[in-house]
């Protein structure tokens, strides 16, 4: 039980992150196409998640903390792009909502 406590929230955290984030752009997509973009989302997501967690746990097997983490690094700094982007998209939408 209480371990179930201790990361039940770690968890719910890591897989309702992006679903908030989503949200912003699900509200600006046209009805009929919502789906398919919960799915490329989650596509995108789920492969990301995959590949980056490969490659650091065959770092970590190699013994290559240097690289590990200098490639952890890296791949939060360039993640920082396309939420910057994100973040102006959904501006961008608003307010041509709020001028409509």
């Amino acid at each position: 039980m209480a371990w179930g406590l201790f990361t039940a929230r770690p968890c719910a955290n890591h897989d309702g992150l992006p679903y908030k984030k989503i949200n912003h752009f699900i509200n600006y997509t046209p009805f009929y196409k919502r789906g398919t973009s919960f799915g490329v989302f989650n596509t995108g997501y789920g492969l990301a998640l995959l590949i980056g967690s490969a490659l650091m746990g065959r770092l970590y097997d190699l013994s290559q903390t240097g690289v590990l983490i200098a490639f952890t690094c890296a791949a939060e700094t360039i993640a920082v792009f396309p939420y910057v982007n994100m973040i102006r998209t959904v501006k961008a939408a608003r307010e041509m909502e709020a001028a409509v």
